[in-house]
């Protein structure tokens, strides 16, 4: 056909040896372009061409004299390129796009014009007389090699218009990059509000965000995002912002980043704030509660909510209704001292009588000269506190098991014990002495060191007037703190140092008069 374009303003590459040319089947393919002339469609319609969209909404000149020559009008799109070409597809129409960004075409965007729009999913009826005068106007583009092409065999753009540019120098790739510099430049993709849309169709018509991606985005290096500024970002349903934070005690409000769901958007349901200077908060909002997991199991729960939807401040680990601020199921350990302003870890007990105190031979050994036997064998463990009763208490089974003989601990740790003993006797010159002992009472010797733990305390009644117990008492008392195992055992051991009857009966304990307390220190 006459006027086939080719390139006669360019220098050509040695290896280009056949110029630039399109060939049809078809007629209508050179129509002259101007900024006057009429494009002109399939049934002999004239359409208004508008001078400047082409160039100043996708960087198009007509015409440019050895590169951008034809349009074509619509029937039997099938063309032969002697080099690889551009070919761009003006459809002024309303169309169906979907099928054809699936067979290869590419969007291209415009920077301004009557209506910026991206064209909508399915019927592209929103983006009016841009190119032309004539219905809705959307430009697609596309490469093709050296060959002959159909390019729409399946008639999905009944009423279009293509344009065929050279491409210079054989290099699609410099082409696709020059394009792309001018769509950064005038606008990536944009709609009516200078936003941009990557990724072919969007499901959406983007109003706010100045960069929509249908797709996945990735960057091999840093991504930045208003950089140490004031902004919100969302990723999936995170929201990456700002909260400003103001110090209770300075009055100072500073700047900050925050984490939170998309949903919690207020200063009082974030979950994470960090300010400038390191300080950082970790927050749940009114009426929920805060979990700490390991494996998706809950080991520790903050904050409580009670059957009324208000959070209690409580704390529990392994309670996931914890009834204190700090609700532990199981025991604490600690290296250095728990100091608490109420310890309510106690176990007291009184006794039961007994009528055969210390009854034993007066001839006692004295290795240590402590006015005492030095032989284990000669004390008496006794064997009758209560373990039971109404004058019994016990404020932590955890911590303390009772026993006839004083108490075992469950607990390793530091306790303090008191023992407070009243003997009545018959006889004169009783002299009681009593002593605690750290699991079995072992003889002392004569050394530098305590074999048993804690002091001694006595007692002595040297007469006693009219006849009975009745008139006659005496009393001994111990206090001591002591480290204790977990299941050692702590118990009272007495002896008698006057004279003993060998009759027996010799020192008795009455029912309740006397006293063992144990209190766990932690």
């Amino acid at each position: 056909m006459s006027g086939v374009p080719y390139s006669s303003s360019e220098s050509l590459p040695s290896l280009q040896t056949i110029p630039w040319a399109v060939s049809a089947t078809h007629t209508n393919l050179n129509q002259s372009i101007t900024s006057s002339a009429a494009l002109t469609t399939s049934n002999g319609t004239a359409v208004t061409y508008i001078t400047n969209s082409l160039n100043s909404e996708h960087n198009i000149v007509l015409p440019k004299p050895g590169s951008t020559a034809h349009f074509v009008s619509p029937q039997q799109p099938i063309f032969t390129f002697t080099q690889p070409t551009r070919v761009f597809m003006i459809i002024p129409t309303t169309t169906n796009t979907v099928p054809l960004v699936n067979a290869g075409w590419i969007f291209s965007p415009q920077v301004g014009g009557p209506a910026r729009r991206l064209p909508a999913l399915g019927m592209d009826d929103v983006f009016t007389g841009v190119i032309s005068g004539l219905g809705a106007d959307y430009l697609y583009e596309r490469f093709y090699d050296a060959g002959t092409h159909n390019l729409d065999p399946t008639g999905l753009a009944p009423e279009a218009f293509f344009l065929f540019e050279e491409v210079i120098d054989f290099d699609i790739l410099a082409e696709l990059r020059a394009r792309q510099m001018h769509w950064f430049e005038n606008g990536l993709l944009p709609n009516d509000g200078g936003n941009y849309a990557v990724g072919g169709l969007a499901g959406t018509q983007p109003t706010d965000p100045k960069l929509h991606v249908e797709g996945k985005l990735r960057a091999s290096g840093s991504l930045e995002a208003g950089k140490n500024t004031d902004q919100v970002c969302h990723l999936g349903r995170g929201r990456i912002g700002h909260f400003p934070v103001t110090n209770a005690n300075t009055g100072v409000t500073s700047s900050s980043v925050s984490f939170s769901h998309h949903d919690c958007d207020a200063a009082t349901n974030f979950a994470l704030v960090q300010t400038e200077d390191g300080e950082t908060i970790v927050n749940s909002a009114a009426g929920k509660h805060m979990e700490f997991m390991v494996g998706g199991v809950a080991y520790m729960r903050v904050g409580y909510t009670d059957s009324n939807g208000a959070s209690t401040g409580y704390i529990g680990i392994n309670q996931a209704a914890p009834a204190e601020y700090l609700d532990v199921g199981g025991n604490i350990k600690a290296s250095g001292n728990v100091v608490a302003t109420n310890i309510k870890n106690y176990y007291q007990t009184v006794n039961s009588a007994n009528s055969t105190v210390a009854d034993s031979s007066d001839s006692v050994n004295q290795v240590t000269n402590a006015g005492c036997p030095s032989s284990e064998s000669v004390w008496t463990r006794y064997m009758s506190w209560k373990t039971s009763g109404s004058d019994y208490t016990n404020s932590n089974t955890n911590v303390f098991s009772p026993q006839n003989y004083g108490f075992k601990a469950l607990v390793a740790g530091t306790y303090k014990i008191t023992v407070h003993m009243t003997f009545q006797t018959f006889r004169s010159n009783q002299n009681v002495v009593i002593r605690l002992a750290k699991g079995a009472l072992v003889d002392d010797v004569d050394d530098s060191d305590n074999e048993n733990p804690g002091p001694l305390a006595n007692m002595f009644i040297n007469s006693y007037q009219n006849a009975g117990k009745i008139h006659s008492i005496g009393c001994a008392q111990i206090t001591h703190i002591m480290s204790l195992a977990a299941n050692d055992e702590v118990s009272v051991y007495t002896v008698q140092v006057g004279y003993n009857d060998p009759a027996g009966n010799n020192v008795h304990t009455r029912q309740g008069y006397s006293q063992f307390l144990a209190e766990y220190l932690g």
